[in-house]
């Protein structure tokens, strides 16, 4: 016998040993399974293409899921067999591995492939997942040589060709892996957006605005007369949308002096976050002017006034990019009294300076917020 036929029947027994191994691991599988109810798995064999096209199993591995096994390696896992020909194995903790048993897969897991002994020629990954579909959970592999990620189906057949070459990335030993991944949406953290102070008839409004308010559970509305110690004086219950929001509280307070708001969020897990500071100074003014309702709706602004000179006021809204609309001038008798304005209908949503000039040429601003 020559040493090429002889080399030529040691290969095809290599290749005939392969294939009954890569049998008996599925043999082995299916006897499990009808032992086991719950057990998922992911089956991978390794083909190469003959000259013909047809295909020639070489080797395979298998992963089987469930509660009952560890993602330690021990003995539920059966180590991996060198072959003569091409190798195709799971690596796990530095073992290499033809059947690895691990834990039910809850958000992730990876699946690590190990390959050696490859040939320059054509192979076909063949992975079969059995039962591993599970809501929101999905399912790649990735080649490291070409730098794609295929997504693979979770109760049923994948197939993968790929081309081995002179270039050592397209053999090295790590170029596979599965990935699993969970497809559940993640909440996005909470944003405050402002928090604004409104001067009201015997009450002080705090307005805040939050961005992508999720996974929240109430806010808390803190108050402190030093910008130090803050305590809480109200608790709202959170809407929890993925829109923006704007919350109110009203303030019985009217003391003279520095006063300092702001906001916490609490999340339904426990978190916490906080909105900057927002302040106002009160004093004793017997000659005042105060906006109600504040939040401006249905374009519908009251003033209230306390002792004013007699006169005609000028009022002029300015809005936060610099654009000026006169209103309509009021005429004042001096005493306590109540005026009505209808704003313009094309005023848009937004916060504003209402600026009010007297006969006496000071002007004095008030902040509002039109709805």
């Amino acid at each position: 016998m020559s040493v090429k036929t002889f080399t030529n029947q040691l290969l095809r027994h290599c290749a005939l040993a392969s294939t009954l191994i890569a049998g008996l691991f599925s043999l082995s599988a299916k006897a499990q399974q009808t032992q086991i109810s719950g057990i998922e798995s992911l089956k991978t064999n390794l083909y190469s293409f003959n000259s013909d096209e047809s295909l020639h199993l070489v080797d395979g591995n298998m992963t089987n899921y469930h509660d009952m096994f560890s993602n330690e390696v021990g003995m539920d896992d059966a180590l991996k067999m060198n072959n003569f020909g091409e190798n195709f194995g799971i690596i796990r903790d530095g073992k290499r591995l033809a059947v690895e048993q691990r834990r039910l897969i809850a958000n992730a897991d990876t699946s690590f492939f190990i390959m050696w002994n490859m040939q320059r020629k054509k192979y076909r990954l063949q992975m079969q997942a059995d039962r591993l579909n599970h809501p929101n959970l999905r399912g790649f592999l990735e080649d490291s040589y070409l730098r794609t990620s295929t997504p693979i189906d979770l109760n049923g057949v994948t197939n993968y060709d790929f081309l081995v070459n002179q270039e050592p990335g397209s053999f090295a030993q790590n170029r596979f892996r599965v990935v699993y991944v969970s497809n559940r949406r993640v909440p996005q953290p909470s944003v405050f957006q402002d928090i604004l102070l409104f001067k009201m008839p015997n009450t002080i409004m705090v307005q805040w605005s939050v961005d992508r308010e999720e996974e929240m559970d109430h806010y808390e509305v803190e108050f402190s007369t030093d910008g130090k110690i803050f305590t809480t004086i109200q608790s709202i219950t959170a809407y929890n949308s993925p829109d923006q929001l704007s919350y109110s509280i009203r303030h019985a307070n009217m003391q003279d002096g520095e006063h300092h708001y702001r906001v916490k969020g609490v999340s339904r897990a426990g978190s916490s976050m906080l909105s900057k500071t927002a302040s106002i100074r009160l004093v004793d003014e017997k000659e005042t002017i105060s906006v109600y309702p504040n939040p401006v709706v249905n374009k519908t602004m009251n003033l209230q006034v306390l002792q004013l000179p007699a006169g005609k006021y000028n009022l002029t809204l300015i809005g936060n990019s610099g654009t000026v609309t006169p209103l309509a001038p009021m005429q004042l008798n001096g005493q306590s009294e109540r005026k009505t304005i209808m704003l313009p209908a094309h005023i848009s949503p937004g916060v504003y300076r209402l600026q009010i000039m007297g006969p006496d040429g000071k002007p004095v601003t008030k902040t509002i917020n039109v709805l």
